[in-house]
């Protein structure tokens, strides 16, 4: 009887154990997470703040493939 008794306190000891290294993961997890997610902002903010807009072009001529004329094309003659 006594023995059984002494395994009872160990399983409950073991237990207890168990659930606190549980509860222990589950808050360096939530922590690890928490850091994780403020680096991650805080690293978007910086690619966000490094963007530089490009100049707009207005009055240039705008060329496609090579630089041909696309707007009045000439027919070339086959001989």
């Amino acid at each position: 009887m006594a023995e059984i008794t002494l395994t009872d306190c160990k399983v409950s000891e073991c237990k207890s154990e168990n659930q606190r290294l549980a509860d222990e993961l589950a808050n360096i997890k939530r922590k690890y997470l928490g850091h994780k997610k403020l680096q991650s902002e805080s690293k978007n903010m910086n690619k966000v703040e490094h963007v530089e807009r490009l100049p707009q072009l207005i009055n240039k001529p705008h060329f496609t493939g090579g630089g041909f004329r696309i707007e009045n094309p000439t027919r070339r003659l086959q001989i």
